[in-house]
């Protein structure tokens, strides 16, 4: 994924970092700066989090995958993700960068796409990474209200799949599950 230069907002928190000029303030001052900081960055992390699992209406990445339920699934999947796992980390305080969340969230979805393969799973999790990108980019531009943004990206899917098979059932045609 791309990664943002060092001065993007909220990019990276909680490191020994300068502020102002150097002169005058003193360690607590900075202590407390930062640490007002990194609450506002998981705060913020949290709300995009909260509007991703929102997005997971079938709760298919809900919860850990177990051998029960995909049968194989650790012999395939080595780096296993779900949003309560990415959930508790974010409480956690576990995410120092937008990046950070974005891999984990992206790693859950090519897992659901690789085990699964081609049909409807892999089709939701296409669905769901592009719901992540917006959700994250929404996060690292600092909006805090997320109004509009689901259907943005369902309107500019739908778009892309007319594109692809063109329109000539109106629903973008072909993929039927029978």
């Amino acid at each position: 994924g791309e990664r943002g230069g060092g001065g993007e907002k909220g990019q990276r928190l909680g490191g020994k970092r300068r502020v102002g000029n150097g002169s005058g303030g003193s360690s607590s001052s900075f202590s407390s700066a930062n640490a007002a900081a990194t609450s506002a960055f998981q705060a913020s992390l949290d709300r995009v989090l909260e509007q991703i699992v929102k997005q997971d209406k079938d709760r298919l990445f809900a919860l850990p995958v177990t051998e029960q339920v995909a049968p194989g699934y650790f012999s395939v999947i080595q780096d296993p993700k779900d949003l309560s796992s990415i959930r508790a980390r974010v409480q956690a305080g576990g995410y120092a960068s937008w990046d950070e969340l974005q891999s984990d969230l992206l790693v859950m979805t090519n897992n659901c796409k690789l085990y699964n393969g081609p049909g409807l799973h892999h089709d939701v999790a296409e669905h769901m990474e592009a719901m992540i990108l917006k959700y994250i980019q929404c996060g690292r531009d600092g909006r805090d209200t997320f109004r509009g943004v689901a259907a943005q990206v369902c309107r500019r899917r739908y778009a892309q799949t007319k594109t692809i098979y063109g329109d000539t059932d109106g629903g973008g045609g072909g993929g039927g599950m029978g």
